[in-house]
């Protein structure tokens, strides 16, 4: 290759060089959300290193796939359709961006805590919350000391209770009933609970 060939392919290198590098600069960068000054995410957490979704001031995003409660994603192991910890509008399972988990409850959990075929609010009546706990409790005296024996039973968070009443004597009822859901029970003179009755006999004051 000759002198004049030679300073021709150095000049079409150099030329190719420069472009390439004109083009590398010029293509559109993700903007960084890590050296801004904003709260991105809206998890009180300002950039790096204060919020954990930054893993260095050049990072272009303030949430991290490694992060259940600062992912941008609403967890398969809850019900709710909320994602992470946000000062508004997030996850309530989320008790800080670095929480581990998105259940608020066993309301919130995919499972059918309480045996009664439905799963989770909005499903379960019983669940006034995500937080809540799946619960029934019926009694089959209805509810307070009658002239029958009673027996309630339920469950509460997924463990079941069950409770008949009885005679401790010949004048007092250990009357079961159903206490916020759970299990309740209390010692009842037969004498005082009405004028019609005298004494306790098969699990009821007669």
């Amino acid at each position: 290759m000759n002198k004049r060939a030679k300073i021709a392919t150095i000049a079409a290198l150099i030329v190719v060089s420069i472009l390439i590098i004109t083009i590398a600069f010029a293509a559109p960068r993700a903007p960084k959300k890590c050296d801004n000054g904003s709260d991105d995410d809206n998890d009180g957490l300002v950039d790096y290193p204060k919020d954990p979704g930054c893993s260095s001031s050049r990072d272009t995003t303030e949430t991290s796939i490694y992060l259940i409660c600062d992912n941008g994603v609403d967890e398969t192991n809850d019900a709710d359709t909320l994602a992470d910890y946000r000062l508004s509008g997030g996850d309530a399972g989320c008790t800080s961006a670095t929480d581990n988990n998105e259940r608020d409850g066993l309301c919130d959990d995919l499972s059918d805590n309480d045996g009664d075929g439905l799963t989770d609010r909005p499903s379960d009546p019983e669940c006034g919350s995500y937080a809540d706990v799946e619960h029934e409790c019926s009694d089959t005296d209805g509810g307070w000391v009658s002239a029958v024996q009673g027996t309630t039973s339920g469950s509460y968070g997924g463990i079941p209770f069950s409770g008949t009443d009885y005679c401790i004597d010949s004048v007092t009822l250990n009357e079961y009933y159903c206490y916020q859901y759970n299990l309740g029970s209390q010692n009842m003179n037969c004498v005082a609970v009405n004028a019609t009755t005298t004494q306790c006999s098969n699990g009821a004051c007669v």
